[in-house]
């Protein structure tokens, strides 16, 4: 085997820079091929035709993934992420997916996706419960479990449980700083 040393840099040349992005990208188009799907986006629109709402998604080895899902801040919690997520998981039945998969971000996304049915199967915990990342999944066709790792439980019987935890820790929190 040949020699090799690991360097970690914070600036690269031109033509380094140039060499890796070619081989990442390459290396990415290549794997690409080998599994088939599709981007799909489903767009709202509200007057004037401005987009007030929408979801960026893509199937792939079987399941859909959410990339991204957003409605506009005066229009939440009126059912337009609801739609949205019905007609994500739509079309995810339409191509014959196990089920669709996400990532959100904070206590308000996790509890959103447990309500509607969603099991959280991987999480990461931030300083900062806003900022806690956790991926969910909805199976059609396949029975999902949450892990059994130690990590705060959203469940759809538990709602409120992320915003109780902060304000919890920021309670605890103000009593240290008290003492």
């Amino acid at each position: 085997m040949t020699e090799t040393r690991l360097e970690t840099v914070t600036t690269l040349d031109v033509e380094t820079d140039k060499l890796l992005r070619n081989n990442a990208t390459s290396a990415m188009r290549r794997m690409s091929r080998k599994i088939p799907g599709k981007r799909q986006w489903i767009l709202a629109r509200g007057q004037d035709d401005a987009l007030v709402a929408g979801a960026r998604f893509a199937s792939a080895l079987g399941w859909m993934t959410v990339d991204a899902i957003w409605v506009q801040e005066d229009l939440r919690r009126q059912g337009m992420g609801s739609r949205l997520l019905g007609a994500v998981e739509d079309a995810a039945r339409s191509e014959g997916c196990k089920g669709v998969q996400l990532r959100a971000y904070g206590f308000e996304g996790a509890e959103f996706f447990s309500r509607k049915g969603y099991v959280r199967v991987g999480f990461i915990p931030d300083a900062d419960p806003e900022l806690a990342s956790s991926w969910f999944a909805k199976g059609f066709t396949v029975s999902l479990e949450a892990p059994t790792a130690e990590a705060p439980s959203v469940e759809p019987e538990a709602p409120g449980a992320w915003r109780k935890a902060k304000r919890a820790a920021r309670t605890a929190k103000s009593k240290t700083k008290a003492k």
